[in-house]
């Protein structure tokens, strides 16, 4: 809710039922309505009603989801209201207390993409919605009760059905058009049916949405107490942001940390964390099948010159010095210490000195 009788509500306040599961910024309360009533958005009819996913399910019928998505959209309550069409009873005209919009995608300070809807309109189970005076505005609470929260205190008001005129370019043109073409003097007039009268060719963007007045009072004796709020104050509006996926035409900027150059230690850092040894740990019963009694292992990522290896048992005993002079990044341990004896299975330590870059520290494991 963004606006009530009082004017806009800053920062705005939920209007659905965040405890089942609807995603709102907070759980509305009294700022929400300058009367005593709490109004949540929600659906009519349907298994669990009251829960988001039955929200979405019946209000985003077949292609309707497409025709949303990514719009933002509201629910006006203004003085002059609209004309609706009672599509799925007798057809008849009657006047509601608000106008429907598509307020653009994440532009709800600019009217300027803006554009009004056409409102169906179906009551609930005959009642909610049959006033015939035409001086009056149709659209309030009926004795019916809601699943939104437990108990019997939650009345809610007939299904609207949000249809996008055939012209939907921006500003009022679409729904204009509309009331030229219905004869609004067979307004309330049950049993007229005025509803083929213009081209709908939008389609439908949300079906069979209610507003449910949470705990707004005990239906179970048939009725609405005298007293009790009906409907949101004029002045109110109740905005829906949808999801925004991206598009092929969504622009993204990253930031990264601009590379180092020319910058020595650096360098020395990232090429001694590259130097290894495989296979870690050696298997001594995996051996080349095309030269069996060749055993050893490779050291890698090795700097061409000024390297010294010096492998020790875990006692720090010496077991074999070599030197890397060969002129490539590997070199090879046949598994022997300095006489040429076949070293035992176990652990050792790997000291690799590669002068200016620095030392590198391996365990490397004789199975």
């Amino acid at each position: 809710m963004v606006a009530n009788g009082a004017g806009p509500i800053d920062p705005f306040t939920g209007a659905a039922a965040g405890f089942r599961s609807f995603p709102v910024p907070n759980r509305p309360g009294a700022e929400q309505q300058v009367g005593d009533a709490i109004w949540f958005f929600n659906v009519g009819g349907g298994a669990n009603d009251g829960q988001y996913d039955t929200f979405l399910s019946r209000s985003l019928r077949g292609t309707n989801f497409s025709r949303v998505i990514s719009f933002d959209w509201e629910m006006r309550f203004t003085a002059r209201g609209s004309w609706a069409v009672r599509r799925f009873e007798d057809g008849a005209l009657l006047k509601v207390p608000f106008e429907l919009w598509n307020i653009g995608i994440n532009t709800p300070d600019d009217p300027s993409d803006d554009y009004r809807l056409v409102p169906w309109f179906r009551s609930n189970g005959a009642v909610g919605g049959l006033q015939t005076d035409p001086d009056g505005m149709t659209y309030q609470l009926d004795p019916n009760d809601h699943g939104t929260s437990g108990g019997t205190d939650d009345p809610y008001t007939p299904w609207i059905y949000w249809r996008i005129p055939a012209d939907n370019s921006a500003g009022t043109g679409g729904y204009d058009a509309y009331v030229s073409a219905i004869d609004t003097s067979l307004a309330f007039m049950p049993g007229v049916d005025a509803s083929g009268t213009y081209d709908y060719g939008g389609g439908e963007a949300f079906a069979r949405t209610i507003l449910v007045s949470w705990n707004g009072d005990d239906v179970s004796d048939g009725e609405v107490a005298a007293g009790t709020q009906l409907r949101p104050e004029e002045g109110s509006i109740i905005r829906i942001i949808t999801t925004k996926p991206n598009t092929p035409g969504d622009v993204f900027s990253f930031e990264s940390v601009a590379p180092k150059t020319e910058d020595l230690r650096l360098a020395r850092q990232q090429a001694a964390k590259l130097v290894n040894v495989f296979p870690n740990p050696y298997h001594r019963n995996i051996v080349d099948l095309n030269n069996p009694f060749e055993q050893f292992v490779t050291f890698t990522h090795l700097p061409e010159e000024e390297v010294t290896i010096h492998i020790f048992t875990i006692y720090g005993d010496l077991v074999r010095k070599i030197r890397h002079t060969n002129g490539t990044q590997f070199e090879e341990w046949g598994l022997r210490n300095s006489d040429g004896r076949a070293v035992a299975s176990g652990m050792y330590i790997v000291r690799i000195d590669m002068g200016e870059i620095g030392v590198k520290v391996l365990k490397l494991g004789v199975l």
